[in-house]
Order: C-alpha cells, then structure tokens, then sequence
C-alpha cells in the first residue's frame, strides 16, 4: 500500500512538471505573438525603420496608401512572422477578427504600427526594377495603347492553394518584363498586363510558360465574364481528343506597393497550350471579317520570317509557323471561304472542334468572337484547322453597342438576339452545316449547357469574390458595382438565353 501511494505522488509530480513546462512554453509563445504591456508614449512613431514583414518565408504585398501588409490566408503563419528591420525589433499583435491584426513593431526607442489582412485569393505583387537607380518609376496605370516599352520589374506571387499544387516552396520570387497589353482596353484608367517571366515557371497550378497575361476586367462589372467562358469551354472540350482549354485564376495585385485591384491571371494561348509541334501553325485572328478579309487573310505578299514565324499580315498575328504550314494553312482557309456566299465545314477543319467553337459562342453570344479573338492552329502542317478562343468578356449580355461609358452596362435583350445569331453565325452556313450545328447544341444541352451547369459556376464565383471581399476592395479601389448583383443578371441572361436557344433550334 505505501509503495503504491510513493507511485501515486510522483505520477502527481511529473503531472505538475508538465503543466508547468507547458506554462512557460505558453508565457514564451504569449510575449512573441502578443508582446508586453507597452506604453508607446514614450516612443517616437516612424515609417521608415521597417522595410518589410513575413510570414513563413512569405513576404506580404503591401499598401503604401493603408499602411497595410496582405497575405494570401493560407501561407500565412501566426506563429513565423519574421520583420525585416536595420533595428533589433520586437512585436506586440492584437486580433482584429479572424482576417485581421495590428502589428506593433517596436525597437529601442522607435516604434510603427501596420495592418496584416488575409486575403482567399492568390497575390501578385510586381515592383519596378531600376538595377541602376537612374530612373523614376513610370506610373503603370497611365500607360496606353502606343506605350508599348517593356519595364523591368520583380514579379513575386503567393499562391493561396499551393499546398494543393505540392510545391516545395511557395516563396516564388522572379526577374520580369511587363507591358501593357490590349487594344481600346488601354484608354481604361486600369490596364491589363503582359508578363514575361526569365524563365517557363508553372503558376497557380497552370502549365508552366514564361508569358503571361494579366486581365483587368475592367469593363465588365460581374468579373467573371472570362473565367465563366473558360469553364463552359473546358466542359464542351472535354473527351473530345483536342487540347486546347483555357486557364485563368482570380488574384489580386499589387503594384509599386499600392493596391492595383481584382485581376485574372491567364496563361496565353500557345504551342504547348494547343498542342502545336515544331511543323505546326499558331496564329490569331485580330480583325473582324470584312468584304476584303479573305483577300488580306491569303495576301501572298507575305515576308517570310524565319524566326518563329512572328509578324502580322492581313488579319492574322502570325505566333508560330514553318514555310509549308502557313502555305498549307492559306489553301485551307481559301478551300473554306472559298467564292461561296456559305462557309461550309469540310475536311480541312476538325468537325467536332469547329461545331463546339460555334455552338459556344452562339449561346454565350460571343460578339467580339465570330472572325476575331480567336486562334487559328494546326498540330503540324499537314492537320487539320483546330479553332481557340480568346478574350471572352464580350459575352454573356454585354455588347459594344449598349455599353455606355465604362462598357458595362447589360441589355437583357440579347437573350433572345436573333439578329446577331442570324446575321453572324446562322446565314453564314449551308444546310448540312447548320443542320450539324444544330445536332450539336441538342447534343450539349443534355448536361453541359443547363441552367444547373451554369448556376454551379456562378454560386464560386460569388463565394470567391462577395465573401472574400475581393469584388468589394475592387471596387473601391477603381468604381462603384455591385458584383452580386451583375452575376445575378447573368444567372437570369443565361436562363432565357437557353430559352431562346432551345425554340431557335428546336
């Protein structure tokens, strides 16, 4: 009984050691996160001794305008904040909410207060670079269309999924260029971006490329006008045998450390993206069809450049091609037009291919879609014509010609647009064309195009932007909408839209 109660006293005293341990673990951890009792009185406030926070080898993009550091949610580490400082520095925090702290960084005698705010979405933040220092930095957001200079900058991204992705690092820091990209898109107070990184890199779970597109979105008010189209794409490809979908993720951007707003990070059509090989043909098409397109779209005064096949002519902007692909893929297109008042689909296209693209975007009603902004590849010289498409933010609604000042305004009569469909796609076919076409919608409206499929997008993309806050930060940054209430109009445009769709067809 008396060695049994000896056993019973120590267990009790290696119990009371552990708490105790576990008290000072606790008091250590306390005063690193949450810091002493400081009176900051007796310290003077300054900008200037803090250069930059981390968090688990992650720096924060920072707002210069809001003395704020953001970070993507998921990289973000309470527990690993490191301050970058010429000072011996210590840290008081105090939790704001869940997505929100202050900071106090304090050092002998100085002391500055900021913002960490985490954000659901990945973050970019690009910073211009001047190795030399001789240059002021230009202001991004006023360059336009005839600026067309590339500008060093350091592109770092923190990726907010990239456990998913199993990177190894998340610490994605690289030398880049950007221009401004875009045609009337540049007269927009917020520009799109061309990115070329040093180097291929896979971003966000994409491909890896070395180009880069970053869309501003700005004249479309529901932000997911693009992405929306990318998604049905994808679907309509799927277990179709031809790569080419279409990849794009929401991120927020900050540039020369100010909040530049809500973007979609795109990776841009290419060779591997199309599957197009050393023999192949890439070009885009960037004007719409005229009384002359065929004329200049097969002008045999072409200078042959034998670097990549880089150059415009006509209307194509040449991105990759060898001598006999762009002469095989001038007799295609001439078989196709031909001196016919109907473009007839024959072996020169890819049939499955060339009934999804305009089965697309005649139910998105792809305005800006029909002869332009879309790509032209063969996988070798010898293939057949696979159709891409590209810029989708004029669908869905939303024309040129009811836009208004910000091209942002809806009319929710083009749900039943039968002039636009009759005049652009329809009176274009012959018979059997159309009849095939037409097969084909019946064909995607059995689980691809339905009120289901879309709503299904839509419910995301209102997660990832209303209750993350990212269309709510957007929008105060550049102009006031309502980002819930366009996907809204949207979810109703699409319902009539297959209506239409569905007796047109019948």
């Amino acid at each position: 009984m008396k060695l049994k109660y000896i056993d019973n006293k120590l267990i009790i005293f290696v119990i009371l050691v552990i708490i105790l341990f576990f008290l000072v673990l606790f008091s250590f951890f306390n005063f690193n996160f949450y810091g002493e009792n400081i009176n900051f009185s007796n310290y003077i406030e300054s900008n200037d001794f803090v250069a930059g926070i981390s968090s688990n080898g992650n720096y924060g993009a920072y707002d210069k305008n809001s003395h704020t550091y953001y970070f993507s949610k998921n990289v973000f580490d309470l527990h690993k904040i490191h301050i970058e400082s010429s000072y011996k520095t210590k840290y008081k925090i105090n939790q704001i909410s869940d997505d929100e702290y202050n900071i106090y960084i304090y050092s002998a005698k100085y002391f500055q207060k900021r913002t960490i705010k985490l954000l659901n979405n990945s973050i970019i933040s690009i910073d211009y670079f001047d190795e030399l220092g001789k240059h002021e930095p230009p202001n991004f957001n006023n360059l336009n269309i005839y600026d067309r200079q590339d500008i060093n900058i350091v592109f770092r991204i923190m990726d907010n999924d990239y456990k998913k992705r199993f990177y190894n690092s998340n610490n994605f820091v690289e030398p880049a260029v950007l221009r401004v990209r875009g045609a009337s898109s540049t007269l927009f107070p917020k520009k799109s971006f061309k990115i070329e990184l040093s180097k291929k890199k896979s971003l966000l779970g994409m491909n890896e490329d070395d180009d880069w597109v970053l869309d501003a979105l700005f004249m479309d008010k529901s932000k997911v006008r693009n992405l929306l189209s990318y998604s049905l794409w994808n679907r309509i490809n799927d277990n179709q045998n031809i790569n080419n979908d279409l990849s794009g993720e929401f991120v927020e951007v900050f540039i020369d450390n100010e909040y530049d707003g809500l973007f979609v990070l795109k990776q841009k059509v290419g060779k591997k993206s199309v599957n197009v090989s050393d023999t192949g043909f890439l070009a885009k098409s960037v004007n719409h069809m005229t009384d002359n397109y065929l004329s200049e779209l097969i002008s045999p005064d072409i200078k042959f450049v034998d670097n990549g096949c880089k150059f415009v002519y006509g209307n194509l902007e040449m991105k990759y091609c060898t001598v006999d692909s762009l002469v095989n893929f001038k007799n295609k297109i001439r078989s196709y037009y031909g001196d016919n008042e109907f473009y007839t689909v024959d072996s020169n296209f890819d049939l499955n291919n060339y009934l999804n693209y305009y089965a697309f975007i005649s139910f998105i009603s792809g305005v800006d879609n029909v002869t332009k902004n879309l790509y032209f590849s063969m996988i070798d010289s010898s293939s057949k014509i696979i159709i891409t498409p590209w810029d989708l933010d004029l669908t869905w609604g939303l024309d040129w010609a009811n836009t208004g000042e910000l091209h942002s305004n809806f009319d929710m009569n083009l749900s039943a647009n039968y002039e636009w469909l009759e005049t652009n796609i329809i009176s274009k076919f012959d018979e059997q064309t159309l009849s095939l076409l037409k097969q084909r919608y019946w064909e995607l409206r059995k689980d691809v195009i339905t009120v289901n499929t879309i709503n299904g997008y839509l419910n995301s993309y209102k997660e990832l932007l209303v209750d993350s806050g990212a269309a709510s930060r957007d929008s105060e940054r550049w102009y006031e909408y309502d980002v819930e209430y366009e996907i809204e109009q949207i979810r109703e445009w699409a319902s009539r839209r297959i209506q239409f769709l569905d007796e047109y067809f019948k």
